[in-house]
């Protein structure tokens, strides 16, 4: 079993690659985040699952400017290993990690 430093430095590791992902995606698209680390609190408030990655800063809610360009921004993340899905009122991203 991993220990607490353990632990957050492999989420760190984790968080530090989606980071820069988004960051990377951000180049090319024009987008907001509307929701990353979430508290508790907050992920119960807007009907999050009990264990979200937003509960560990692993997921990525965003808003695209251009509603046309999902097909597009979809492609994109699949191109540097980022899961997209489409919510209908925003898109989450998630990165795709080989255990």
């Amino acid at each position: 079993m991993l220990g607490e430093i353990e632990t957050f430095l492999m989420n760190f590791s984790k968080i530090s690659s989606l980071i820069t992902k988004v960051l990377i995606l951000r180049k090319r698209h024009e987008f907001s985040v509307t929701s990353w680390l979430r508290t508790i609190d907050r992920n119960a408030l807007v009907g999050g699952l009990p264990k979200s990655l937003h509960l560990s800063g692993l997921a990525v809610d965003v808003i695209l400017d251009k509603k046309e360009e999902v097909d597009v921004f979809k492609e994109a993340c699949n191109s540097i290993g980022v899961y997209c899905y489409d919510e209908g009122d925003h898109l989450h991203l998630y990165e795709r990690v080989n255990n």
